[in-house]
């Protein structure tokens, strides 16, 4: 999804799996690269071997948002998915002309 302004582009991603997943990434339509990303993570804390985690009264913060720099420029890179977990990547856009958003119809 890419913001208003035309110089965040958001990418989510949910793993399912027990394994840490890198994806090569490559973007396309885009006249300038990544100058820089952040990852907000929400996983469990402990890095169980399960999905089947929630916060209770105990661990109230078990399963929570983990934010994260990533060093990511131009347009191909590998973006990692930690098991478990739903992942959403803000991407900075290089300065420049900025990308026009989809019109609605």
């Amino acid at each position: 999804m890419l913001s208003g302004d035309g110089w965040t582009l958001r990418l989510y991603g949910i793993n399912r799996t027990g394994k840490r997943l890198a994806v090569k990434t490559q973007l396309v339509g885009f006249a300038r690269g990544v100058k820089q990303g952040t990852a907000h993570i929400l996983r469990d804390s402990q890095a169980g071997p399960t999905p089947e985690v929630l916060n209770t009264r105990d661990e109230p913060d078990r399963v929570r948002v983990f934010k994260e720099e990533r060093r990511l420029r131009g347009d191909a890179f590998n973006l990692t998915f930690e098991a478990y977990s739903v992942t959403l990547y803000e991407l900075e856009l290089e300065r420049g002309n900025p990308v026009e958003p989809a019109k609605e119809k």
